[in-house]
């Protein structure tokens, strides 16, 4: 398990995340994997507030290419 994180998108209500964010492993050994998003409200000054979560199972992905997807947030309990 790792954990990776995009940069803080500020002073936005609609942030776009374009970052590639790369894993070296055995094709075979991602096709068993998912994927954590986790989405937070970054403030300097209090606590962060967590906004929502999803899990992509990459076993369903075509990873021989780029995927663009939008995926709906889920309130799942954090880990």
């Amino acid at each position: 398990m790792t954990k990776r994180k995009t940069k803080v998108a500020h002073k936005t209500f609609h942030p776009t995340y374009n970052e590639m964010i790369m894993y070296r492993l055995p094709l075979d050994v991602i096709g068993t994997r998912t994927l954590s998003v986790t989405v937070w409200n970054y403030d300097m000054l209090k606590e962060n507030d967590f906004l929502g979560a999803i899990y992509v199972k990459l076993d369903c992905l075509n990873l021989a290419d780029d995927t663009t997807d939008w995926y709906e947030l889920q309130n799942l309990i954090r880990r």
